[in-house]
């Protein structure tokens, strides 16, 4: 492909990924550190049931990772990337507001575990390579750039939450914000996704366009061959009836001078 023709990098989609790896690890694994002691000193709950609800949202995650390859195979990602926003609120939302331990581990380890099996970089990798097939190792590195943000933004976002309010209230906003980022990139992507399909297009029609220019172009420089070639011979041919002719000629002639000049 001509350089003018290049692909352009798809920017847009992999940096709407980006956020949602952001989003995806803030919400409850960086945001985690930062709650637990206020969880403690307001509910009185074992912390060992409360690590115990942290340690089960990765084990849940990890379960369901397959799932979330399974939808990226048949182009059904986006859908289930909008349910596990909506799923990542209602389960914070619920854990913030029960006095039950139990509702509590139940909440957060299903939300965690939805961010886990399909807004991490298990997933927003493979969708960023897809976008970009033609610049895998640039794509990661440009997911992964966005991603170190993660904890930058969310563990002093968190802690100025509770400061602000208490853990409730920040496991509220922190599930809010997570439901309506996601339900919000599954809508975006969608379209990056279609223009990207369109992009895709656009690159074949023209990479079969410089193909048939190709083709036409060898075709004419063999054509061009075969005529260099043809001359090259009628040439020799000719030089050679020319040569034989001499020959004769050169020979006749003076076997009949000398007759002539033989007493």
């Amino acid at each position: 492909m001509s350089k003018a023709a290049s692909p352009l990098f798809p920017w847009m989609p992999v940096s709407l990924l980006g956020l949602l790896t952001i989003v995806g690890y803030g919400t409850w694994f960086y945001a985690f550190g930062v709650l637990l002691d206020p969880i403690l000193d307001d509910t009185g709950w074992s912390e060992a049931w409360i690590v115990a609800s942290f340690s089960a949202t990765g084990l849940l995650g990890a379960a369901a990772a397959p799932v979330a390859g399974k939808l990226i195979d048949l182009q059904r990602f986006r859908p289930a990337l909008a349910a596990t926003g909506v799923v990542g609120a209602v389960g914070f939302g619920l854990a913030s507001t029960t006095d039950s331990l139990a509702v509590f581990v139940g909440g957060t380890s299903a939300g965690g575990a939805a961010l886990g099996a399909f807004a991490f970089y298990h997933v927003t990798q493979t969708l960023a390579v897809r976008y970009a097939p033609r610049a895998p190792a640039r794509s990661v590195g440009v997911l992964t750039l966005w991603g170190a943000f993660a904890s930058t933004i969310y563990i002093p976002f968190t802690a100025a939450l509770v400061e602000t309010g208490d853990w409730r209230l920040t496991m509220r906003v922190l599930g809010a914000i997570a439901g309506v980022a996601l339900v919000g990139l599954a809508l975006l992507l969608h379209q990056a996704a279609q223009d990207r399909a369109d992009e895709a297009a656009n690159e074949a029609k023209v990479e079969a366009n410089e193909a048939r220019v190709a083709a036409l172009e060898r075709q004419q420089k063999e054509l061009l061959d075969r005529i260099i070639a043809m001359d090259e011979q009628l040439q020799s041919s000719h030089a050679a009836q020319h040569s034989r002719t001499e020959d004769r000629h050169g020979g006749v002639w003076p076997k009949a001078l000398q007759r002539l000049w033989q007493p």
